[in-house]
């Protein structure tokens, strides 16, 4: 659902922070000409988010700072599933030596909540809070099948089907 008044700061900020997580540790010059945004508005914005330590100031660039874990942490300990699922996805670890992650659907997306390996486990690169394309994963592929049809239509016509390799689903 689109806001019909979007917050504009609210929205340049957000976008400073998601630049900062797809790219890494920068300067105010390179993140002012990658969002097209004045460098004296950047530097505000990041002033802001590093006196609530959202941001790290490292010599000349900045980084996301761990506060943001502190927030995911808080809001997956806050979800009952997380509660419930918590130790039923260690067990299994355990209990088959394997890889078990716990995907949920939020807005269209799977998103990781819970991942543990067990012994003999192939590491794959998931982690808690990792988005991706329901369609792209079996987890992804089983939660799709239990939705109703039109709820999958939604979700493909605002996601599409993007291939994350050649063998994933890429077409209706």
């Amino acid at each position: 659902m689109d806001a019909k008044h979007p917050v504009r700061t609210t929205e340049k900020t957000l976008a400073l922070v998601e630049e900062l997580m797809r790219g890494g540790p920068r300067g105010v010059t390179d993140l002012a000409a990658e969002l097209e945004m004045g460098k004296s508005a950047v530097h505000n914005h990041l002033t802001t988010l590093r006196k609530h330590g959202y941001v790290v100031r490292d010599g000349e660039r900045y980084r996301l700072g761990l506060k943001f874990l502190e927030v995911g942490g808080h809001t997956r300990k806050s979800m009952e599933l997380y509660q419930v699922a918590e130790p039923e996805v260690e067990s299994l670890a355990d209990d088959t030596g394997e890889l078990a992650n716990l995907l949920v659907e939020e807005q269209g997306l799977g998103v990781y909540l819970l991942r543990s390996k067990g012994e003999r486990a192939v590491d794959l690169d998931t982690y808690a809070g990792l988005r991706t394309n329901l369609h792209t994963t079996g987890l992804g592929k089983a939660i799709l099948a239990y939705l109703p049809e039109a709820r999958v239509e939604e979700i493909v016509d605002r996601h599409g089907l993007e291939r994350a390799t050649p063998r994933s689903v890429g077409s209706r």
